[in-house]
């Protein structure tokens, strides 16, 4: 297994990971990890320091408080409660998805082939409907602004799960609230769900289950993958308007980053009149072209 992967696991659990799975194993165990970063109630507490922390300081033993942070509860003070599905310690249930992690990391070996291959077939097909969420060039965009590739794969994964794993309608200002949403301290835990996914498009990218999906234009197959370079969530080269939606886009009188209100801010010297007021305020450069804003001018849209 990817020693990156093991870092993952050793964050979010105290135990160190068998040294090697079986492939479906793997694709089992990231997509299980993908589920907790993409739907955990409580990002801040999934990191197992964290919650042993939390217990210390409300004056647990430490016996009784590394035990219950091994099993994914933090102490609100009152309560312990899951980080992942917020239920406490007396309610947990065992679908719970990080009560799953510890299963998979402990004891592989425990899970029937019937039940490996059902989950792993849901998992694959999961990591599939990801990647091709990832691959809407709207990603791209919101990259454009300056946010770090890692933060905005982190905001992309808690936004796939919020639209129902990616079937409902979105605009790049969802995904912006998105990342504005998440801890501030998050880079560590960002740059983790970069590197799950890193490791999810090559197995994914192996799998022949995949080919059909691959090969269709505009799927991650058609990026090249590398180990600094997270394929899912990088633009199309040059932001070139290749799709029906980004005509669509292009050719609306609203703005580009809501697509609620109407352009109305021309920005000055590159000439864009792409943005809305409200969403440009506070912007230093052009999020379309890099370019230094030097004078806003009230314009409208013909």
């Amino acid at each position: 297994m990817d020693d990156s992967i093991k870092q993952v696991i050793q964050y979010i659990l105290s135990i160190w990971p068998p040294e090697e799975l079986q492939s479906g194993r793997e694709i089992y165990l990231i997509g299980t990890m993908l589920v907790i970063f993409g739907t955990a109630v409580s990002l801040n507490r999934l990191s197992f320091k964290d919650r042993l922390k939390s217990f210390l300081d409300n004056r647990h033993y430490e016996e009784v408080a590394h035990r219950l942070a091994q099993d994914g509860f933090y102490s609100n003070g009152v309560d312990s409660a899951c980080c992942h599905c917020g239920e406490s310690s007396a309610n947990h249930r065992p679908d719970c998805a990080l009560s799953q992690l510890r299963r998979l990391s402990e004891k592989p070996g425990s899970i029937p082939d019937s039940e490996l291959t059902a989950e792993t077939a849901k998992f694959h097909k999961l990591i599939m409907k990801l990647f091709l969420f990832l691959r809407d060039f709207k990603i791209g965009f919101v990259e454009s602004f300056g946010f770090s590739k890692a933060k905005t794969a982190l905001g992309a994964l808690r936004l796939f799960f919020k639209l129902n794993r990616g079937a409902l309608a979105w605009k790049p200002g969802d995904l912006i609230e998105a990342e504005h949403s998440l801890p501030e301290y998050i880079a560590e835990l960002a740059s983790m769900v970069q590197r799950l996914l890193d490791f999810a498009s090559h197995k994914v990218t192996a799998d022949p289950r995949s080919s059909d999906v691959m090969n269709r234009p505009g799927t991650i197959r058609n990026l090249e993958i590398s180990a600094d370079e997270s394929p899912s969530i990088r633009a199309p080269e040059g932001h070139q308007e290749t799709t029906a939606n980004q005509k669509a886009l292009k050719d609306s009188p609203l703005c580009h980053l809501c697509q609620t209100r109407s352009r109305e801010v021309l920005l000055l010297p590159c000439k864009h009149l792409l943005y809305c007021k409200r969403c440009i305020s506070g912007y230093f450069v052009c999020p379309a072209c890099n370019c230094k804003i030097s004078a806003e001018k009230q314009a409208y849209m013909p």
